[in-house]
């Protein structure tokens, strides 16, 4: 993060020169001020970038921060019984957008009877991470680190065995770092949905 570091009046007046450290001062200034350095002038409303514009953050798996922010979240069929066609479906889908590095993906399947499985697997891009299974009626918790970059899809799929159905809840990704929202404020008539 670039130092906000203030000009003086005599640095600008009409006589002084105009200097590398002068120079050097303008050009941090500006970057500090678009990162919200410490004494800087703050940015409203209107100066603010879209998310979209956001550089990609480079993040490792952690339990540290959620990452929702710049991921998008599919909510699909979070129940599914063996009869259900296909038998394996797709409970939550994750499309990766502002992130690089890895993330730590869980989720907590159960099975509906004791006496059957609950199946539930991690893909990304179509390929298999990660496989579980669980007899549990209240839930067995999952925990899987995963690399990741821009682009990515990852899956947590499930089905089950027998008259049984699967479920699966509490999901959850996190990182050592991440993404989140600050206000900006500024007049509806200014505001543009692009």
């Amino acid at each position: 993060m670039a130092t906000y570091t203030a000009i003086t009046d005599a640095e600008i007046d009409q006589d002084s020169p105009i200097t590398q450290t002068l120079m050097t001062k303008y050009r941090d200034n500006l970057t500090a001020v678009t990162e919200g350095a410490s004494g800087a002038p703050r940015i409203v409303g209107s100066a603010a970038k879209y998310f979209d514009d956001y550089p990609v953050l480079t993040v490792s798996a952690a339990d540290t921060y959620s990452v929702s922010f710049g991921l998008i979240l599919e909510t699909l069929t979070t129940t599914t019984t063996n009869s259900d066609n296909p038998p394996t479906v797709v409970a939550y889908r994750y499309t990766v957008e502002l992130y690089s590095g890895s993330m730590r993906f869980k989720a907590t399947h159960a099975s509906s009877s004791s006496f059957e499985v609950s199946r539930l697997s991690l893909y990304k891009n179509g390929s298999l991470v990660q496989a579980y299974t669980t007899t549990s009626t209240s839930g067995t918790a999952r925990s899987v680190d995963v690399s990741i970059t821009s682009g990515d899809i990852l899956e947590w799929r499930h089905s089950a065995t027998g008259g049984a159905s699967s479920g699966v809840s509490n999901v959850s990704v996190t990182a050592d770092d991440g993404y989140t929202t600050r206000n900006l404020y500024l007049p509806f008539s200014e505001e543009t949905t692009s």
